[in-house]
């Protein structure tokens, strides 16, 4: 892992976070001389923020495209989170969906995260992004849910799709990548990673791919129950 590289108003997000929000201890985080990815389950926001608030690290975090531009991220507010999901008044939504949509996009950028254009030959970009920062020896932090919402304790589906950076990387450098679960105790308050899991490139990568994703749930759904 690499000392921070984070812009200046991340920073202050997290200074301030850390004054109001609960302390997560990191217990036997594994750290790789080679660049990482490391998964995670979301929890309904419990898995990035208590990662990305707590950790003196710097990790490129993967973020929905929504939340990069502010007015795709005050559409998807308005039309979603605020009135489908949370079931605000439209007046209520707008108030807090408008100042939202300016600040979560600096936050993202001023984090570096990555963003993810799901259904869109956009992804393209997620991916060239991502293999460039790997080979600059940038981690990188996933949360794969299908369902962000779900605060339940164990991982239900998630989507595959990012492991196609083992293929990426792997034409890159001939090397297979590291993909790390890391599960975030909101309980305890405490931050776990499992065993490193990698490809062996055995199998055709359509194959190993299920089998991989396999064992990274498997392995969330074990260091959720430490």
């Amino acid at each position: 892992m690499r000392k921070n590289n984070y812009g200046i108003f991340f920073e202050l997000c997290r200074s301030i976070a850390r004054i109001v929000l609960p302390r997560f201890r990191f217990d036997n985080i594994f750290v790789n001389d080679e660049p990482t990815v490391y998964i995670s389950h979301h929890q309904n926001m419990i898995g990035p923020v208590s990662i990305l608030v707590w950790l003196k690290y710097y990790l490129r975090t993967w973020v929905l495209s929504v939340f990069a531009s502010q007015k795709e991220c005050y559409n998807h507010y308005m039309n979603h989170t605020f009135t489908k999901r949370y079931k605000w008044p439209p007046i209520v939504a707008k108030m807090i969906a408008w100042p939202a949509s300016y600040i979560v996009p600096w936050i993202v950028k001023s984090a570096r995260a990555i963003p993810v254009y799901r259904g869109s030959r956009k992804i393209m970009d997620t991916f060239k992004i991502s293999v460039d920062a790997l080979l600059n020896n940038e981690d990188i932090l996933i949360f794969p849910d299908i369902d962000y919402s779900d605060d339940s304790t164990e991982v239900s589906d998630i989507y595959e799709g990012f492991l196609h950076l083992e293929k990426y990387y792997y034409r890159e450098t001939k090397k297979h990548l590291t993909f790390v679960p890391v599960y975030s105790n909101k309980e305890k308050r405490e931050v776990h990673s499992g065993n490193p899991i990698r490809f062996t490139g055995d199998k055709k990568f359509i194959e190993e791919r299920k089998e991989v994703a396999q064992k990274i749930q498997e392995e969330l759904n074990w260091l959720s129950k430490i």
